[in-house]
């Protein structure tokens, strides 16, 4: 698969008309009108730090009919990059044949197991926080140690 290509840093004014975007990309680029396939605009920021002269700054994904061609031209160019794979990839998948559900423990259940060990060996276990979440997760913590 031809990876699209990633051009950020485009500075326009804030009251650019609809084809500065196309315009801007094809005078970056060096390429003619019809190697442009497609656009999308992926972030638009704003640059205000001249109050009289706000521009937007835009990120755009980019398709053309030379794309491999491009990215081997402006190789140390750092506006022009490949597109990074944005699609989720699983970490990890369970097993077709497994013959039981999976236990998942959250953080609170990994506390009161560790809670109710110490109390078992006859140790004082404390917990604190550095802000309360709410007044009955306080209440449900601070319970279990009276």
């Amino acid at each position: 698969m031809i990876p699209m290509i990633r051009l950020s840093n485009i500075q326009l004014p804030l009251d650019h008309n609809d084809t500065a975007l196309k315009d801007s990309i094809l005078s970056t680029l060096k390429i003619s009108a019809d190697q442009l396939l497609s656009f999308n605009v992926f972030r638009r920021g704003y640059d205000a730090r001249k109050k009289t002269n706000i521009m937007l700054i835009y990120t755009l994904d980019i398709d053309t009919t030379c794309n491999q061609e491009l990215l081997e031209k402006f190789a140390d160019h750092q506006q022009v990059k490949e597109t990074p794979d944005l699609d989720y990839h699983p970490v990890a998948q369970a097993p077709k044949d497994l013959s039981e559900r999976p236990i998942v423990i959250g953080f609170e259940a990994m506390w009161f197991i560790g809670w109710v060990g110490t109390r078992a060996n006859g140790l004082q276990a404390y917990y604190f926080r550095t802000r309360q979440r709410s007044s009955r997760t306080h209440q449900r913590y601070f319970r279990l140690l009276a």
